[in-house]
């Protein structure tokens, strides 16, 4: 989606770290739904916390985040390669 190596990297790293922090001072409602704190739930806890999403429900909000991946880098390749 990003063509040079520089843009992608920094896209990688705004993404995986930075919109994390965001969205944790933004509320717990919407820092439920950030992929490092479904993992972490997902892997760390023998007990579901509270306010967190369960184990079934974060794997399918993680495909759904792989799939919209997916879903957007063909459509942008489609657009680009002809």
């Amino acid at each position: 989606m990003v063509r040079r190596t520089a843009g992608a990297i920094g896209a990688y790293v705004g993404i995986v770290f930075a919109v994390p922090l965001l969205l944790n001072r933004m509320g717990e409602d919407l820092a439920r739904y950030s992929p490092i704190i479904i993992v972490a739930n997902s892997l760390a806890t023998a007990l579901p916390t509270s306010n967190q999403l369960s184990p079934p429900a974060g794997f399918l909000v993680l495909a759904g985040y792989g799939a919209a991946a997916l879903l957007l880098g063909g459509a942008t390749m489609v657009r680009r390669d002809p």
